[in-house]
């Protein structure tokens, strides 16, 4: 007679969930790391103001949420967290710390459109993390 170890189970969803976690921060990063400088972008018009604003064309990459490298800290400042039990719910977060984040995702109205990069990145973390936790789940229950 075998039993099932809910200990190892959530064990093995947990280790999946930061798999996908550490997946989608890596793909933050990646969407953070544009290759137009200020001076490229001014010359350009500054595409991401809401005083001209600018078709999607006109947009570099075609994206408002491919965020350009600059000096490098936005890409450097990507963080997560690994899964924690809250009830009956696994929580795992990735986030940006750099003191701009909030007003390049959000936007600052008046001057700036939303370079909502996250949400760019979420159908390809989303697939990633049912894979994940498919091979969790199973691993879960294996003796």
């Amino acid at each position: 007679m075998s039993f099932i170890d809910e200990q190892k189970i959530l064990k093995e969803i947990q280790d999946a969930e930061d798999a996908t976690t550490r997946y989608a921060t890596l793909s933050f990063v990646k969407r953070s790391l544009g290759r137009y400088s200020s001076a490229q972008l001014a010359k350009k018009g500054h595409p991401y103001s809401v005083q001209h604003p600018f078709p999607i064309d006109k947009i570099p990459y075609r994206d408002p949420g491919m965020i350009n490298k600059q000096s490098g800290l936005f890409a450097l400042s990507w963080q997560h967290s690994y899964p924690t039990l809250v009830g009956d719910s696994l929580i795992s977060k990735s986030w940006n710390s750099a003191p701009y984040a909030d007003d390049l995702f959000n936007g600052i109205p008046g001057l700036t459109i939303p370079r909502r990069l996250m949400d760019k990145s979420i159908p390809n973390v989303e697939y990633f993390r049912g894979i994940n936790l498919t091979k969790g789940i199973r691993n879960g229950f294996q003796p």
